[in-house]
């Protein structure tokens, strides 16, 4: 059985980075319309999810190495 503290972190991490990936793409194709803020907007949100998504495996928000 996977270990669900370590599995919703990387499900956290793979969101954000789809997020991050698709907002751009959505802002740039669709430029000056309200899909370009929805781009910006789904950018944003593809950051934090990335970054609360890395406080939330290693507990602290430091960086591993």
């Amino acid at each position: 059985m996977p270990d669900q503290e370590t599995e919703l972190p990387e499900a956290a991490a793979t969101g954000g980075g789809v997020l991050l990936a698709v907002g751009p793409v959505v802002a740039f194709f669709t430029w000056w319309s309200w899909w370009t803020a929805a781009g910006f907007a789904l950018t944003a949100a593809g950051a934090l999810w990335l970054a609360l998504a890395a406080v939330a495996r290693n507990g602290h928000g430091e960086r591993q190495s």
